[in-house]
């Protein structure tokens, strides 16, 4: 688990998110899943995207959203 869930909690929060934490696996592991299918999915450009004038911010729309998915596939990791 990841220090940044519980940075700024009191002790009694702070275990509480601990506990949570570790009690959701199975949920975290389907969420992981998830991410990963929408980080692959997004390499995927039809043909009409490149023939958009504004390709260049599709496409820098397209890598802020990966890295935006990697930072959770992290923070629940």
């Amino acid at each position: 688990m990841k220090k940044t869930w519980t940075d700024g909690q009191d002790a009694h929060k702070a275990q509480r998110i601990e506990d949570a934490f570790k009690a959701s696996s199975v949920l975290r592991q389907r969420l992981k899943e998830i991410c990963q299918k929408e980080m692959d999915g997004s390499y995927d450009l039809s043909k009409s995207q490149y023939d958009c004038p504004n390709w260049q911010m599709l496409q820098a729309d397209s890598v802020g959203y990966r890295r935006a998915l990697d930072k959770i596939l992290r923070l629940i990791s």
